[in-house]
């Protein structure tokens, strides 16, 4: 445990320390035309939110998969040794494994993407405020930003809200099912079929969400500053690709 620990937590700020060193040194590189295009709100979004995630969301979400995955595993040899007959019920339970998998991971990632897009025009807005303040205050405009600042929240918020919400009813489920099997416990003996089964459906409805929260932010969150990184860059009387060190590649 302490090695898994300690490789994964190297390995994440090795990946990290890299990834944002050549993404700073390509946005600094790049041409005045991108700058004009792009707001600077994307480019905050991309230093803070997105790295911060790579720094700590990435590196805890794949000890966690591994974790529960091990655990599965022990589940499922433990039901097999002894019952082997459950192993009929495992392969539909496999595939709707798969088939919630896929739905849960196809809404999650659209949620995480509305959430990103809807994240860029606050710290937009609250740079272009800062940078007018004096302006603002002359024009006594200062109502209509705060106004605009908080619409632009409400529209973020909007989309984090249901993935909350989903979170939370997770959360309720899971209890909600332990409950049943402690219910179960009661009535039947522990070495029952039902109890094991239970158990075992217990720990599948617990793992499908982390693999897919797993998948969701090794896929997403490093996707970002990595197109970034994709930018062309300008270098004496031409442009040229961005370099990229094999570290952050890995």
């Amino acid at each position: 445990m302490f090695a898994t620990t300690l490789a994964i937590s190297l390995g994440g700020i090795t990946a990290s320390r890299h990834l944002h060193g050549d993404l700073l040194q390509n946005v600094l590189r790049s041409p005045m035309t991108f700058f004009e295009s792009t707001q600077s709100g994307s480019l905050l979004n991309r230093f803070s939110k997105e790295i911060d995630s790579i720094d700590c969301m990435i590196p805890d979400g794949l000890k966690m998969m591994l974790g529960y995955l091990f655990k599965l595993l022990e589940v499922c040899i433990i039901v097999l040794l002894a019952t082997p007959l459950i192993g009929l019920v495992l392969l539909p339970l496999a595939v709707l494994y798969v088939v919630f998998q896929r739905f849960y991971v196809v809404s999650s990632c659209q949620l995480r993407r509305l959430e990103a897009v809807s994240r860029s025009p606050i710290y937009t807005h609250f740079n272009q405020s800062v940078q007018g303040a004096e302006v603002i205050r002359a024009f006594g405009e200062k109502t209509r930003f705060i106004q605009s600042a908080n619409q632009h929240i409400d529209t973020n918020q909007e989309a984090y809200f249901p993935r909350f919400v989903a979170t939370r009813d997770r959360s309720v489920s899971g209890v909600k099912a332990g409950r049943v099997k402690v219910e179960k416990r009661r009535e039947r003996r522990g070495e029952s079929v039902g109890v094991r089964s239970d158990t075992l459906l217990l720990h599948m409805y617990e793992t499908v969400p982390v693999f897919s929260s797993c998948r969701d932010e090794l896929l997403k969150r490093s996707k970002p500053p990595v197109e970034t990184l994709c930018l062309r860059t300008s270098k004496a009387a031409g442009d040229v690709a961005p370099t990229l060190s094999a570290e952050a590649k890995t």
